[in-house]
C-alpha cells in the first residue's frame, strides 16, 4: 500500500514538472509535393502545438503559421540546405494546442519539393 502511494506521488510530481509527458504527440495534418518559385502551400486548420517542415531540397523558403483568424503567428526565412525545422508553441516549456494552419513559401527560382506536418498534444 505504501509503495503504490509513493509511486503515485512520483508520477504526480513528474506530470507537474513535465506536463507534456501526460499527452501523446499526434499527427493531425500532413502534406507534401512540389511547388514553383514564389508559390505557397498551406495545410488545413487543425489543433496544433508543433509545425514541422522537412525534406525541402536545397531551396530557400519561408516557414509560416497562421492563427484561426488568418493573422500570421510565426514567420521565418530559412536558407537552403536545411533538412528539418520545427516550431512549437511552448513558451517557458508549457506546450498548448490552438487552431492553426502551417504553410511554406518557395523563395527559390525553380520548382522544389515540400513536406509539412502539424502535431497536437491532445486530439485533433
Amino acid at each position: 500500500m505504501r509503495r503504490s502511494f509513493v509511486m503515485a506521488l512520483v508520477l504526480a510530481a513528474a506530470l507537474t514538472i513535465y506536463p507534456a509527458v501526460a499527452l501523446a504527440d499526434q499527427l493531425c495534418a500532413s502534406g507534401g509535393g512540389t511547388f514553383i518559385a514564389g508559390e505557397q502551400r498551406t495545410l488545413g486548420l487543425t489543433w496544433t502545438y508543433k509545425s514541422e517542415w522537412s525534406h525541402i531540397e536545397g531551396v530557400p523558403y519561408r516557414e509560416l503559421r497562421y492563427r484561426s483568424d488568418g493573422s500570421v503567428s510565426f514567420s521565418q526565412d530559412v536558407a537552403s540546405g536545411v533538412i528539418y525545422s520545427a516550431f512549437s508553441n511552448c513558451p517557458n516549456g508549457n506546450c498548448s494546442d490552438a487552431f492553426r494552419r502551417t504553410a511554406v513559401k518557395n523563395l527559390g527560382t525553380r520548382t522544389y519539393s515540400w513536406d509539412m506536418d502539424q502535431r497536437a498534444l491532445g486530439a485533433c
